[in-house]
């Protein structure tokens, strides 16, 4: 079908993750919402990313985040987080034929986010403004961590964290790039240790200067250094 599903898994998601997760459930077939967030938790997986699903044959193609065109990140079809209007992005969308199989949403009356999704496809608009925040997808093609790292470098920082349940524990990782505004969420794993490989996928990509900016008041304790390929584990324990 054509929808992006959005998941919002673990115990300690941010507010905004799991607020967009329940605001696009209009668009999804299948979610795992494993405990309601409160302000109080600590942030989980990605922070206020959302998990995209592809659940479309319609394929997003890695558009210039190797190869700068027909621009770099953190511009994705000409859509960059901070400049680009709602307007201006629709009509990106409409010339790539895909805006007939999107949906808009507005929780914002009720303090939540505003935004559209398309399949493997989603874009955030600033509260209050129509202006694009964030943009993410899952691209078509594999692209592994080596992938990355030959190309820009060792992550600035990186996110883990444990999620599901206790009885069937699985953990995740994030690496991030802030030159960029750039995030790259990595499919989780089970058990209480990630592993991340030259070979470990990137499962979605997300553009945001917001995520970025306040990135170290937010979650700056639960933030790690890259030590290279091997285990880590959540420093939130």
């Amino acid at each position: 079908m054509n929808m992006v599903i959005f998941s919002c898994i673990g115990r300690k998601y941010s507010v905004l993750v799991c607020y967009l997760v329940i605001s696009l459930l209009f668009a999804c077939t299948t979610t795992t919402v494993d405990k309601t967030p409160s302000i109080a938790n600590p942030p989980t997986m990605a922070d206020n990313t959302p998990i995209l699903v592809n659940d479309s044959a319609q394929e997003i193609k890695e558009e210039g985040f190797f190869s700068g065109k027909p621009c770099a990140p953190p511009c994705f079809w000409s859509i960059v987080p901070g400049t680009t209007t709602e307007k201006e992005a629709i009509k990106i969308l409409k010339v790539k034929g895909i805006f007939q199989s999107c949906k808009s949403y507005d929780k914002e009356v009720q303090g939540g986010a505003r935004g559209i999704t398309c399949p493997s496809l989603f874009i955030v608009f600033q509260q209050g403004t129509s202006i694009v925040d964030s943009i993410g997808y899952e691209p078509s093609r594999k692209i592994t961590v080596e992938d990355v790292i030959s190309k820009y470098g060792e992550p600035d920082t990186i996110f883990v964290t444990e999620m599901g349940i206790p009885e069937a524990p699985t953990i995740g990782m994030s690496l991030h790039y802030h030159n960029i505004q750039t995030k790259l969420l990595l499919p989780e794993q089970e058990g209480m240790v990630f592993r991340a490989e030259r070979s470990t996928p990137i499962e979605n990509i997300v553009y945001s200067p917001s995520y970025n900016k306040s990135e170290k008041e937010r979650i700056g304790d639960f933030l790690q250094d890259w030590k290279g390929y091997g285990e880590y584990q959540d420093v939130n324990k």
